[in-house]
């Protein structure tokens, strides 16, 4: 999913990157947002304008949608996404802007804004759910708690300013679970 998400948005000439195995799309800072602020550049827009339309279409196949939302995916079942949150980031350098308190009030304010933006662009994205019924996006802020880099460089604190889109996958449920377990035992029986 994520793979085709960048596809289609590379497509647009929207580059961003994967962490596949935390399940992250990255959005970097200069992409979006001048250095300490939650405001959009122009081509920040831009971008969340071909984000939100590639989520309308992508999003609709791993989540509870419309019938008519889901008319790009393919016919066999899709997992379920548990949510997807837009997550604010910033360095370990404090802010020294008198429009934020702090950097959790920018890495916050700024996934806001982003979410903000996406459902205004396409607002069918607040009509997806999760298996359980609930709103599938959503949005979080963590500072400078989880660095991308390490290093204490311009260009190491210019990684970990970003906006971060994570796609959780939904656990499997407890019913679920019983039938895995009654069909790998009955697998290994002679």
């Amino acid at each position: 999913m994520l793979a085709t998400v960048q596809s289609l948005l590379r497509e647009r000439r929207i580059e961003v990157s994967l962490d596949p195995e935390a399940g992250v799309l990255r959005l970097p800072e200069e992409l979006l947002f001048d250095s300490a602020e939650a405001i959009f550049r122009p081509e920040g827009r831009r971008a969340l304008r071909e984000l939100a339309a590639v989520l309308a279409r992508t999003l609709p196949c791993y989540s509870r949608a419309q019938r008519i939302q889901q008319s790009d995916c393919a016919s066999e079942p899709q997992a379920l996404l548990e949510a997807v949150l837009v997550e604010g980031h910033t360095d370990d350098v404090p802010i020294g802007n008198t429009d934020f308190a702090d950097n959790w009030d920018l890495a916050s304010t700024r996934a806001i804004n982003t979410y903000k933006a996406l459902m205004s662009f396409q607002p069918s994205l607040g009509d997806l759910q999760n298996g359980s019924g609930e709103a599938l996006l959503g949005v979080s802020g963590y500072e400078a708690h989880r660095p991308v880099s390490l290093e204490s460089t311009p260009a190491g604190r210019r990684l970990n300013r970003r906006i971060d889109l994570r796609f959780l996958i939904a656990a499997p449920s407890q019913a679920q679970l019983t039938e895995i377990r009654r069909q790998i035992r009955r697998s290994r029986s002679p």
